[in-house]
């Protein structure tokens, strides 16, 4: 907010105006942009968040329960537990 109340002092010299006027709708145009970046980045968060990626412990235990499940061309899912018994 400092800066650009001191862009706006720097518009009295002509030969700076065409430059201040320029960087302050850079600037604008930018808090557009970076709301869109943010959000972006949020969501790919929230997908890596659901995935379990990044969190060992999770991870690990999805490695364990993939190894234990054993069993035939089946996978080892519901099913085949039921039918065993």
């Amino acid at each position: 907010m400092v800066i650009m109340k001191t862009f706006f002092y720097l518009r009295i010299f002509p030969s700076l105006t065409p430059i201040v006027v320029m960087i302050n709708s850079v600037i604008y145009d930018l808090r557009i942009f970076m709301f869109f970046y943010g959000l972006l980045i949020s969501f790919f968060c929230l997908v890596f968040a659901v995935l379990g990626l990044g969190n060992g412990e999770v991870h690990n235990n999805v490695e364990s329960r993939i190894l234990k499940s054993g069993g035939g061309g089946g996978g080892g899912g519901f099913a085949s537990k039921i039918n065993d018994g």
